[in-house]
């Protein structure tokens, strides 16, 4: 999977319940199984509605079928919030140093 952008479980969901992608794709209102393919093989995402059907068909949270994706985004924010909360301490601690 070499041009996998998007790593993710779909298929892996989708077998679990013996799935067809067609099946996957009438459930969601798709005229074939092309957005479901590039979606499984991580070329690209569903939108937000067609995540949250996904996320129903396969009993699953977003953040499972998306796993990897969720783990680099958690660990971003992550690093993101530690900046800003020692930006925000520091600014603490030299107001109260100058009082």
């Amino acid at each position: 999977m070499e041009n996998c952008r998007f790593p993710n479980r779909l298929k892996k969901y989708r077998r679990l319940f013996c799935f067809s992608q067609k099946e996957v794709a009438s459930m969601l209102g798709l005229k074939d199984t092309s957005p479901l393919s590039r979606w499984e093989k991580g070329i690209s995402l569903p939108g937000l509605m067609h995540l949250f059907r996904l996320s129903r068909i396969y009993k699953t949270m977003p953040s499972e079928m998306y796993f990897d994706l969720w783990q680099n985004i958690s660990n971003e924010i992550s690093v993101k919030e530690n900046d800003l909360l020692a930006r925000q301490e520091s600014v603490i601690n030299n107001e109260v140093y100058q009082l």
